[in-house]
């Protein structure tokens, strides 16, 4: 069934820079409220819609856009006020338009910073301090170069107080220790088997919640108390930096802009003076005829302010505990909709909107119909793209479920009785900006 409703897709040029999403011209006005067909004449009705219609039933378009703040901040700053205010600094896929003001400005892309694998918190750390943020270093570990493409950080054994952090290559198998935030409670799980980092990474996030941030001397020493009495080595904290460049909004995009001889802050010559700490600015470049954007990397040092660009997208974190009509007639009164996610982009969007939830899940604007057997998503898109849980989305037993998304771990979608009570993420319509 899904597949028919996915052929003929047409694609839609997201708006400032936005998805190549797929638009339908053709489909019917969504209803104000999801009600289940009971007669034949509802179920033909429904039949109808679905395969005659049906054909064109395309995701719409969930768009985002740029803001230009004219304001000087350092690089560490304006992701601060980015993610306060905004989504994220400035992530770009493609040629976008964006605000056309010629200062220069920093976007969302970086390397070699300290960075935390729970939210992508980024540690302001140079070659000698991390400004106010607390870092226990040990010894020179700010120094240290890279033997691998990445350097990640560990925890020796030490009495509470000391400074245990260490570097090491990410490829060596130490334990680990996890953190868990769900049922409303914190607390650190040590993990007595032995992985790289990675691999500690995917299992904290697959059974708790992530790999352990450490924002203060009371975490520290917790961790240190629970390694103190259970192990017998050093331990993996959620934390790392890597040579590969990477959005602030850990969103994936290979697009690159760089000026001729860019980027320059990761060559050998400056790996070997320690300035690996690189930001990046899009900066104007001036010909015979007129002005040219492109990338510059420079060091993120702390004293070095410009403007910045953030980007906002459409989506909508509603922390109240709702059911899930009641979530989509709490959209569909601000003349929003439950969110749809028909592409590996909003995934990650949605992603990191529901890991800002007050509940262990949130729904999706995502219904199963018992007469037809097949997912649908109540903004009139088919499920061309799906990520399920293991278990979910295969099943007639779905019946009288709405998909939910977890707030931790892989964060794949689930049936859910429509009962349960969730946070959910709405998606403002693209004519409301």
């Amino acid at each position: 069934m899904n597949q028919l409703l996915c052929r003929g897709i047409k694609h839609c040029p997201g708006r400032w820079g936005g998805d190549t999403d797929s638009r339908s011209e053709l489909t019917p006005a969504a209803p104000t409220a999801f009600t289940h067909p009971t007669s034949v004449m509802e179920k033909s009705v429904l039949l109808m819609l679905l395969f005659l219609s049906g054909l064109s039933i395309l995701p719409s378009c969930l768009s985002f856009h740029y803001e230009y703040v004219n304001e000087n901040k350092n690089w560490y700053e304006a992701q601060r006020i980015c993610r306060e205010n905004y989504t994220d600094l400035a992530t770009f896929y493609d040629n976008a338009s964006i605000p056309d003001q010629t200062n220069d400005a920093w976007i969302g892309l970086y390397s070699g910073l300290w960075t935390w694998s729970l939210n992508g918190e980024v540690l302001p750390c140079n070659e000698t301090s991390c400004g106010s943020d607390y870092a226990p270093w040990s010894g020179t570990e700010l120094q240290t170069e890279y033997v691998e493409d990445e350097l990640c950080v560990y925890m020796e054994k030490l009495d509470p107080g000391d400074k245990p952090w260490k570097t090491s290559g990410c490829s060596n198998n130490k334990s680990f220790v996890c953190y868990d935030d769900r049922n409303n409670t914190s607390q650190y799980i040590w993990i007595c088997e032995t992985k790289t980092w990675n691999e500690s990474q995917s299992y904290c996030r697959a059974n708790h919640t992530d790999l352990a941030s450490v924002r203060n001397a009371t975490e520290n020493n917790l961790i240190q108390n629970l390694c103190s009495s259970r192990c017998n080595d050093n331990v993996w904290i959620g934390l790392r930096k890597s040579k590969n460049w990477k959005w602030s909004d850990q969103s994936v995009s290979s697009f690159k802009k760089w000026h001729t001889g860019e980027p320059s802050g990761l060559s050998q010559t400056n790996v070997q003076k320690k300035k690996n700490l690189t930001c990046v600015e899009r900066y104007f470049h001036k010909d015979d005829t007129k002005k040219h954007a492109f990338w510059n990397d420079v060091e993120c040092r702390e004293t070095y302010k410009k403007h910045f660009i953030c980007y906002d997208d459409d989506l909508v974190l509603v922390r109240e505990n709702k059911t899930w009509v009641e979530a989509l007639n709490h959209c569909r009164e601000y003349r929003w909709d439950l969110v749809s996610i028909h592409s590996e982009r909003i995934q990650h969007w949605v992603q990191r909107r529901a890991r800002k939830a007050t509940t262990p899940y949130v729904w999706l604007g995502l219904r199963y119909t018992c007469i037809l057997q097949v997912w649908f998503w109540v903004s009139e898109q088919a499920l061309c793209h799906q990520n399920w849980a293991p278990g979910h989305g295969t099943s007639w037993e779905e019946c009288k479920k709405s998909g939910a998304m977890p707030r931790e771990g892989p964060q794949q979608w689930e049936g859910m009785h429509q009962t349960e009570k969730l946070n959910f993420i709405c998606t403002k319509k693209p004519h409301d900006y």
